[in-house]
């Protein structure tokens, strides 16, 4: 298969799908992928790529091993810039092209016909002499042997000389089914890691010190590798600010940028992530975004949310094991009002449950097993419907119980909703695509259960919390540490972040793999996982790329290679607490029952539920005119600009003998922690001082308030400028 033969094959897929392909074009196509086993298995790569779902044209998908298909000659999984772009391309014109349902009918019956046909002719092949052809090119399987290409790193070029070269091996066995906790019982090949075949870490946890070693390693390698230069670090104004924002979830008052800066202790930064992730600000900041991974931000719902996030926020307050917490959450019964952790199975236990999987699947494992519910993987073969439908057995034991009871505190009748268990369970059923019922059976981790005896059984939710970190690689610890690195360096080690199929490429696998590691082994400790990341290199970079290392742009599709700090847009919980900072509220008061039930009911205008399969929420605040219009001339802002006293405003306009450059100095660090550079100082009070002028002689207002005025359309500038709503 050379060079041309490729790119004419992927210019006949395109005008196929795109619906201009001609007779002879078709012929053509035919031609090719019948006489060529590489083009063959290039073609249906291709294809997968522009949405067809080739594994259900009379089941070609079972003729085509996947390890054959990565071993064309062009990866057109993307390994180089070139063949990224083109599969952007490629995604972009497809969706177009899927808009049309007759478009995609009549693809799909000449991919059906196509398929039909190299079936007939794979049955030739195999029963013929020449069989030994179908075998994959040993050039060609050199291409997807990791082992192969690890034992051609240079040692020399790795980024510090003292540090070993890290004993990443790939594992190709599973534990032996005695060592399994669930050895009773049927098991079968784990299908809990991310990949059978992704790197397994022998990296033993001593200290604090060590893991952070462990993470500036890793990434210096690759940066390193990769040939270009990290970010510079961080000025004190930029971390400052980033650090309170993603462990406080607001910008730091005044005062607390000001003291910062003046701290001359080299540990200076340290000691700060040490009083933040002491502080209720912490765990309250990572209950509200658990609570909306959980229930979402809506209202909406028949649930307690209030009580889940209380709940949440004493879970993280009191350092218990994120294994306990998960565990609560997938096994918990009580009430709506009783127990925090039943409302999140009390919100998506709806739809026979199907709601109920897809997010548990999604939150805690980072696999999205929602499309197996009617489709087959298209690669991954243990990605079968039953895949979805054995999880979803384990939740069919449990219901939701309806009474009426008396309000105690106003007596009025009221539903209570409470989270039960019944004594007996049955399997699950579901429809293939060939239209034929199958059963599923509670299964997770290998281990299938069936109907136990009546002498003594946990809850199939129970167990399946148990199976959940029963594996000796827990997908609930990497997903828990790739959420939380994305959380803090604005991009996960996949894409999307809750997407970590075996399908998925991971940016850094043997930097994921030695975290969660050390996760497990620090007793699924939270606050030490947090610890490592702000303390690493990685977290101290600026947000600006240094010429060399334009190549980092993974809002270009590119691979995440945390040279630099990637920035973050707030969250509509930042964005309502940084303005009520920049208002001159103090942040205790952020933590009080009664402003964050007006924050509740403020973000009400941007989110509502929705009832769908996987229970999501429409979200109006994202880039949308009513945000714009609420930056302009909401509450919030007219808020933060107001001069009364107490507000930010009033305590810069009221002394008298200062200069208008320090005003602005302080507008500046109220709003965007930092002083103002000399010419943006300079060019704001040339327009101060016009603005002054003119307010005096055509508005006939005091000097006085002329000034005030001018100051708050400063202060509103600030607020309303972009970098106010970036977390850098």
């Amino acid at each position: 298969m050379n060079n041309s033969s490729k790119r004419e094959l992927l210019s006949l897929v395109e005008a196929l799908c795109e619906e201009t392909a001609g007779p002879k074009e078709r012929a053509r196509l035919e031609e090719l992928v019948l006489h060529d086993p590489d083009l063959r298995r290039l073609y249906v790569e291709a294809i997968s790529l522009h949405g067809m779902l080739y594994w259900d044209a009379a089941g070609l998908g079972a003729e085509i091993d996947s390890q054959s298909v990565k071993a064309s000659v062009i990866p057109l999984s993307g390994t180089t810039r070139k063949h990224a772009s083109q599969q952007r391309v490629i995604r972009k014109r497809v969706g177009r092209w899927l808009s049309h349902p007759r478009s995609y009918r009549r693809v799909r019956e000449i991919v059906t016909g196509l398929a039909v046909l190299v079936i007939l002719k794979l049955g030739f092949v195999v029963f013929s002499p020449r069989a030994p052809e179908l075998a994959v090119a040993p050039e060609n399987r050199n291409l997807v042997d990791p082992l192969q290409t690890d034992e051609k790193k240079s040692p020399d070029r790795l980024p510090n000389p003292h540090l070993p070269v890290p004993d990443v091996r790939l594992s190709h066995q599973r534990d032996e089914t005695a060592s399994h906790p669930f050895s009773g019982r049927r098991v079968e090949e784990s299908v809990v890691a991310v990949n059978p075949e992704a790197p397994v870490s022998t990296f033993s946890l001593e200290d604090d010190a060590a893991v952070v070693d462990r993470i500036n390693y890793h990434l210096a390698l690759q940066w390193q590798m990769e040939k270009i230069i990290p970010a510079p670090r961080a000025s004190d104004a930029e971390w400052v600010r980033r650090t309170y924002l993603d462990l406080a979830g607001r910008i730091p008052t005044s005062r607390e940028a000001e003291v910062f800066f003046a701290g001359q202790d080299t540990q200076k930064r340290a000691q700060l992530v040490e009083t933040l992730l002491a502080s209720r600000e912490f765990s309250s900041r990572l209950a509200t975004v658990w609570t909306n991974l959980l229930v979402g931000r809506s209202r909406d719902r028949n649930i307690d949310r209030d009580e889940l996030w209380t709940w949440i926020e004493k879970e993280f307050s009191s350092g218990r094991s994120w294994k306990e917490t998960v565990t609560d959450l997938v096994a918990a019964r009580g009430t709506a009002q009783n127990s925090g952790p039943a409302n999140f199975l009390l919100a998506h236990l709806n739809n026979e449950a199907v709601p109920a999987t897809a997010i548990t699947s999604r939150i805690f494992l980072c696999e999205q097993l929602q499309c197996t519910q009617c489709h087959e993987h298209p690669t991954v073969k243990r990605w079968g419907q039953e895949r979805f439908w054995e999880l979803n057995a384990f939740f069919q034991q449990a219901s939701i119980r309806e009474t009426r009871q008396a309000d105690p505190q106003s007596g009025k009748s009221r539903t209570v909703r409470e989270l039960v268990d019944a004594e007996e369970f049955g399997p699950t059923y579901y429809e293939t695509l060939r239209g034929v019922m199958r059963v599923a059976y509670p299964k997770f981790a290998g281990v299938e259960i069936h109907q136990p005896s009546e002498d003594d059984h946990p809850p199939l939710r129970s167990q399946l919390a148990q199976l959940l970190f029963a594996d000796a690689r827990p997908q609930p610890a990497r997903a828990f540490v790739n959420r939380t690195w994305a959380l803090l360096m604005g991009r996960g080690f996949t894409n999307p972040v809750d997407d970590m199929g075996p399908h998925t490429q991971v940016s850094h696998p043997e930097l994921l793999e030695d975290l969660t590691a050390a996760f497990v082994q620090s007793d699924y400790d939270v606050h030490r996982l947090v610890r490592w990341i702000c303390l690493s290199d990685a977290y101290h970079l600026a947000s600006r790329n240094s010429p060399p290392s334009s190549i980092d742009s993974p809002e270009l599709g590119e691979r995440p290679l945390f040279s630099r700090m990637y920035v973050k847009p707030m969250s509509a919980e930042q964005l309502y607490d940084s303005l009520q900072i920049a208002s001159g509220v103090s942040p205790r008061m952020l933590l009080d029952r009664q402003t964050q039930q007006a924050r509740e009911a403020w973000l009400g205008q941007f989110y509502s539920a929705v009832d769908t399969e996987e229970n999501g929420e429409e979200n109006t605040f994202d880039g949308s005119w009513q945000r714009a219009l609420m930056m302009m001339n909401g509450d919030l802002v007219q808020q933060a600009t107001s001069s009364r006293e107490g507000h930010v405003l009033a305590d810069v306009i009221t002394p008298h003998g200062v200069s208008e450059a320090d005003r602005i100095r302080q507008l500046s660090l109220a709003a965007l922690s930092r002083y103002p550079s000399n010419t943006e100082l300079l060019q704001l009070r040339d327009l101060l001082r016009r603005t002054i002028r003119q307010r005096v002689m055509e508005e006939n207002l005091p000097p006085q308030l002329a000034l005030a005025e001018g100051l708050k359309d400063v202060y509103w500038a600030y607020l309303n400028s972009s970098e106010f709503v970036l977390n850098r």
